[in-house]
């Protein structure tokens, strides 16, 4: 049996790892479930205490009630997403607008670093989507705090704009971690 599956009954007081394992084998593998158990069926558990039986069921009703259902969280993921193409374009916008307005007075060695830069940011950003579902609100976090370090960059020389993608590129650090 997975370890995995008793690990939400394990966030209610009065639940280990060897208890929600009894209760995961018994059929009550989520608080839900647990809620809706009768004291009389939990106090068959081996190793519950009938003392703590309503306030377990007391603390799985509450947990089953502030669980996000799957469209919620399906809805969350669809904004970060929208969020990092978003910051996609901006970058692409950013670099394509510098290339436009000095593209002849660039040397081929600060239009190359520039491609490296934004290279780097795109690459990093498609890390970051395909953990966007495991860490929503890091994500969330890194997310808007690299669109504020692009902002004001639209006028930037080749230099600025380089720097500002590793500043924006190191906000993604600690949803990667």
């Amino acid at each position: 049996m997975s370890e995995e599956v008793g690990k939400p009954l394990q966030r209610i007081k009065g639940i280990g790892a060897v208890l929600a394992k009894r209760l995961v084998a018994a059929g009550l593998d989520s608080p839900a479930r647990l809620a809706q158990a009768a004291p009389q069926e939990l106090a068959a558990i081996q190793g519950m205490n009938p003392r703590y039986i309503p306030e377990i069921i007391e603390q799985a009703g509450r947990m089953a009630n502030q669980e996000p259902r799957a469209e919620e969280v399906a809805d969350k993921s669809a904004a970060l997403r929208q969020a990092a193409e978003t910051l996609r374009m901006r970058v692409r916008d950013l670099a394509e607008g510098l290339l436009a307005r000095k593209g002849e007075i660039l040397s081929n060695e600060k239009k190359a670093v520039l491609e490296k830069e934004v290279k780097k940011f795109l690459d990093r950003l498609e890390r970051v989507e395909s953990r966007l579902d495991a860490r929503r609100k890091r994500a969330r976090k890194g997310l808007a705090r690299a669109a504020r370090r692009l902002q004001g960059l639209d006028e930037a020389g080749a230099g600025k704009l380089g720097r500002g993608l590793k500043k924006a590129r190191k906000s993604f650090k600690r949803i990667l971690a």
